[in-house]
């Protein structure tokens, strides 16, 4: 079966499944079903062999393969299951009628048709129709699916509704982080005080114990901060994270409240690196980031540039700083020109000029053939910062060729940087040449004799390269 295949496969069998779920639709006039297993497996073979993608064809093909399917006499399914396999993997049309089949045929016999679908179907399919055939089974017996199956994530699910503590202990043994953490939320939203005291008696994973504050401060922030305050500073920090992480976050219609968790954040942290407890993962960072990109997403980045410098200088603050200006940057360059001039002189305001610069020069190069240009080059010529300034120009030297190649090489004369000078007064010069050879020719007179030579070798390697026009 062709992987490319698989992405539409699984949007067909959600539709079919749906369908199968229902009663036997009345078989239409023109149809006439075929008797007996044998007569239905040659059937469904000949219509999933015309239509390559039966899904993709007339709805009528898969709707006769799900009618069909239920035709098909229980005891006979592993027969025809394993008959609608193509027989050579490189077959040119899916088997989609095997998988499907699975659906009816866990209703009846699950501890057959689980470990024939996971011996017989790719993952992708192997782990949806999987989970959809545990789910069912555990509604119904959901002993015999765990003795069966395992804690499998839709056992454990049907377990949680029963006892959310067994749940949790048997996805802990099973030593599945994902399950288990969100396990823990759904125990914590019903028992708080026990699903808190289990997590930091048998687990002490820092993920695990934010889901806690953050499922509980949804609910009962005050009682989820003073469960948080009482906890040693190793376990406070990754509880009040999660709370922050709460708090930030926008859910059900409830707009994210980054000021608020800001204020909580910087009550416990000082600094957005925990304070100097061991955090490999950056685990505190991280919902500082939250904070940060919150602020930024409702229009108020500046709000998190004042947040941020309040802390101290240093290596987080960075991280932090440099995340915040990437995504600015993108949504409102100038607007972060405007504030970096603002900012003390240092790294940080050199991160953020660096920043609006790349993201401006990459602006100005797409909006470069349409008016207004004016305000953007001169933006570009006014930036402070000689290293960012040289690199913006650098990069629109070509683009403004292409309107104005006086002014483009006239531009490119004021890099400082000698390499980035040379290579953008090539790349003006090389376009130029083609359009207007004596005023270029003119033009590069005009330049010293050993700053020409290195234009001239420059052009030349660009002709080689095949690059003498514009980039």
């Amino acid at each position: 079966m062709k992987t490319c295949k698989l992405v539409p496969l699984l949007c067909y069998s959600i539709t079919a499944c749906l369908s199968l779920a229902a009663e036997p639709a009345a078989p239409d006039g023109k149809w006439t079903p075929p008797s007996g297993t044998d007569a239905i497996i040659k059937e469904i073979l000949l219509i999933e062999r015309h239509y390559d993608n039966p899904f993709t064809q007339k709805s009528v093909s898969s709707t006769t393969v799900d009618n069909l399917l239920r035709l098909i006499d229980p005891k006979d399914y592993l027969k025809a299951a394993s008959a609608l396999i193509p027989k050579k993997p490189e077959s040119e049309y899916l088997a989609v009628s095997p998988y499907l089949l699975t659906v009816l045929w866990g209703r009846v016999r699950p501890e057959e048709a689980y470990p024939w679908l996971k011996a017989n179907a790719p993952s992708q399919l192997s782990d949806k129709f999987g989970d959809e055939m545990l789910a069912a089974w555990a509604q119904k017996d959901v002993r015999g699916a765990l003795k069966f199956a395992g804690p499998e994530t839709a056992v454990l699910n049907a377990i949680a509704l029963e006892s959310p503590q067994e749940a949790v202990e048997l996805s802990n043994v099973r030593d599945n982080p994902g399950d288990t953490d969100n396990l823990v939320y759904y125990w914590t939203k019903l028992r708080p005080e026990k699903a808190a005291a289990w997590v930091l008696a048998k687990r002490h994973n820092p993920w695990t114990i934010s889901m806690v504050g953050r499922a509980w401060s949804s609910m009962d922030r005050p009682s989820a901060k003073r469960w948080a305050d009482s906890l040693e500073k190793n376990y406070a920090v990754f509880a009040w994270g999660g709370i922050v992480s709460q708090i930030t976050d926008s859910q059900k219609g409830i707009v994210g409240d980054p000021e608020t968790a800001a204020k909580e954040f910087s009550k416990r942290f000082p600094t957005p690196d925990a304070g100097g407890i061991p955090d490999p993962d950056h685990f505190i960072k991280r919902f500082a980031s939250e904070i940060a990109f919150k602020w930024n997403e409702q229009g108020h980045p500046e709000k998190a540039l004042e947040w941020i410098l309040k802390f101290p200088e240093g290596t987080a603050r960075d991280e932090l700083a440099t995340s915040l200006f990437t995504t600015w940057a993108n949504s409102d360059a100038p607007a972060l020109l405007a504030v970096a001039k603002k900012i003390p002189p240092g790294v940080t305001q050199d991160m953020a000029v660096s920043a609006a610069c790349e993201s401006l020069a990459m602006t100005t190069r797409l909006l470069m053939d349409t008016p207004p240009r004016e305000p953007l080059l001169e933006t570009a010529l006014g930036i402070k910062d000689v290293k960012s300034r040289d690199q913006v120009l650098a990069k629109l030297a070509g683009p403004l060729a292409r309107k104005q190649p006086a002014r483009a090489f006239d531009m490119s004369r004021k890099i400082e940087d000698p390499e980035l000078r040379t290579q953008a007064l090539a790349e003006v010069l090389g376009f130029w040449l083609l359009f207007s050879p004596k005023t270029a020719v003119d033009s590069l007179s005009g330049l010293k004799e050993e700053e020409k030579q290195h234009v001239l070798a420059q052009l030349q390697m660009r002709a080689v390269l095949g690059g003498s026009g514009p980039h």
